[in-house]
């Protein structure tokens, strides 16, 4: 590699970064796994030391192994974020949309008129969307503990309101 620049490394290189994705069988998002390739083998080329054997081994090595690392991280990906269908999502709206059966908003309604933001929050996204409480604090940048709190507050308050309202009847 004295002397040689990356391009001339790739173009080189191309059929071994080329037979390691069919090898592997990566035929879908193929130009991700072609780009991990080719950053593993800019990788290669920059740490290549001549004295620890060939550029050739080290190279089919460590583009075998990026491809690898990011087979099973798409596939880790995929394990923990199965997509469920939700019946509330119109899938025939070109921008999805989720919408939601109105006799379940209209029940609900009566009982968060007297929640603060926050608790109303933790309604919408743990009892209608159906996210968990780690989901919301992460989106929200406040700890679990702060979510339990909404959620222990609004559950408080909406059951006195339906304590106040069934006495009213």
């Amino acid at each position: 590699m004295n002397g040689s620049s990356f391009e001339d490394v790739l173009k080189a290189f191309e059929p071994l970064i080329k037979s390691q994705i069919r090898k592997l069988n990566l035929f879908t998002n193929h130009e991700e796994f072609y780009h991990v390739a080719v950053i593993a083998l800019w990788e290669a080329y920059r740490k290549f030391d001549d004295k620890k054997g060939s550029f050739e081994a080290y190279a089919k090595q460590t583009v075998r192994g990026y491809l690898l690392m990011q087979l099973q991280s798409e596939q880790k990906f995929t394990k923990m974020h199965k997509i469920h269908h939700d019946p509330y999502v119109d899938e025939n709206r070109k921008d999805p949309c989720v919408h939601y059966d109105t006799y379940d908003m209209d029940s609900i309604t009566p009982y968060v008129h007297s929640l603060s933001p926050r608790e109303r929050l933790w309604v919408y996204e743990a009892i209608i969307v159906g996210k968990k409480t780690g989901e919301i604090a992460a989106e929200q940048n406040v700890s679990t503990n702060t979510v339990g709190t909404w959620r222990k507050q609004a559950l408080k308050k909406m059951r006195n309101s339906l304590k106040d309202r069934s006495f009213n009847v």
